[in-house]
């Protein structure tokens, strides 16, 4: 549904004009998932902060609990305990999570930039193509303005050559 929407906001009729909004979306849901994935690591660190697994991949219904509040931003009476007994506020839990997942959250600001950068691409195209026509306009209005221009000078020049002899 969201495709067609784009699809309709940036007026694609043709199949390329519809394929590159189509990249364009693509785009935007890539970098979209990778402020998620970036959100979701910090919640994760700040889960293993509060309640340690030690090596073990499971989790525990305490670990459920917290990372669901973390994810709904509530700061209920059971998180707040977790926080007082590990010695944190949610301030100084997000920065030591923070520190520790600061070299993935700049893999991901990476990929965003790349997707960012191919978007700007797709984004050029699309315009090229759908104003290619009143950009050819536009050219040749600029060129006889050039002749124009040009004809002005050589007449201005001619009556000088003229008189000097």
């Amino acid at each position: 549904m969201a495709l067609s929407q784009t699809i309709q906001e940036l007026g694609a009729s043709t199949p390329l004009q519809c394929y590159l909004a189509e990249k364009i979306f693509d785009c935007l849901c890539w970098i979209r998932r990778y402020e998620e994935q970036k959100r979701a690591t910090l919640i994760r660190e700040m889960a293993d902060l509060l309640i340690k697994q030690g090596f073990s991949d499971d989790i525990s219904e305490e670990k459920v609990e917290i990372l669901e509040a973390l994810f709904a931003n509530e700061l209920g009476e059971k998180l707040q305990a977790y926080m007082k007994h590990k010695g944190y506020s949610i301030e100084s839990l997000q920065q030591k999570a923070f520190l520790n997942v600061r070299m993935r959250h700049r893999e991901f600001d990476e990929l965003i930039v790349l997707k960012a950068k191919t978007l700007a691409g797709f984004q050029a195209s699309y315009e090229v193509l759908t104003n290619r026509k009143l950009n050819r306009e536009r050219m040749e209005l600029q060129n006889s303005l050039l002749r124009r221009d040009l004809k002005a000078i050589e007449h201005d020049d001619n009556p000088q050559k003229t008189s000097g002899q």
